[in-house]
């Protein structure tokens, strides 16, 4: 008896992948993906990006109610499709687009910030998708992004965005009044609502100004001002 429980205690030991929890797993996949953009190789990097990927698989089977599951293997899967060849990366986006649609309408955490962020992101860079959508879903990620949190990136990219989007403000007033319309209609998705969320967002934390009253380039000369007086 005594030789089969020193048998069970050993094999427990020796798989101390069955033991971790979900948050271990996803921290885990997170660290993959941290290490992976500080390598320099290629394959270092796929190395790398492709165990995020199994790690955060691993975790969304031991909590598929936990986002940070399928934000790390959203965020895993992106990295590692720039690894890739063309043709792979056209295929990462769909899965991408899973993992954020999980987090945002399924398990309805519409206030998770790195979620829009990651969306903005794909619509922006993607051919076939919307500037104006990732500009409203980069706003709704700079809704719920801590003040207090001292990284530039999120509002860099909303700058940069709006300036090379360069409407003016007669646009925007025409542009913002539609969206609020569209905003407070029935929507089947929160992706599908808060692609008008220029109709309802702010621009306070560097702007006395609201959206209809400033073109786009005065409005992203106004957040890299606010960037070097904040962040820096």
């Amino acid at each position: 008896m005594r030789t089969a429980l020193s048998l069970i205690v050993s094999l427990l030991i020796t798989l101390p992948a069955l033991a971790d929890n979900a948050e271990e797993l996803w921290q885990k996949a997170r660290q993959e993906m941290l290490t992976g953009e500080k390598v320099s190789t290629k394959e270092a990097k796929r190395e790398h990006f492709s165990k995020g990927v199994e790690y955060a698989r691993q975790a969304i089977e031991a909590d598929p109610s936990n986002p940070d599951c399928y934000m790390w293997h959203s965020a895993n899967v992106g990295r590692l499709c720039q690894t890739q060849p063309l043709k792979e990366q056209i295929k990462a986006v769909p899965v991408m687009m899973e993992d954020l649609s999980m987090i945002l309408e399924t398990l309805g955490h519409t206030d998770y910030y790195a979620a829009w962020q990651a969306l903005a992101e794909i619509y922006y860079h993607h051919p076939f998708k919307s500037t104006n959508s990732a500009i409203c879903f980069m706003r709704k990620a700079l809704s719920d992004f801590p003040e207090d949190l001292k990284e530039p990136y999120i509002y860099e990219f909303l700058s940069n965005a709006l300036y090379k989007r360069n409407w003016s403000a007669e646009k925007r007033l025409s542009q913002q009044r539609k969206d609020a319309r569209a905003f407070n209609e029935k929507h089947d998705s929160a992706v599908e609502r808060y692609s008008h969320y220029d109709g309802v967002a702010s621009c306070l934390r560097w702007s006395d100004k609201s959206i209809g009253e400033m073109s786009d380039r005065e409005e992203a000369l106004l957040i890299q001002h606010f960037i070097s007086i904040k962040l820096k």
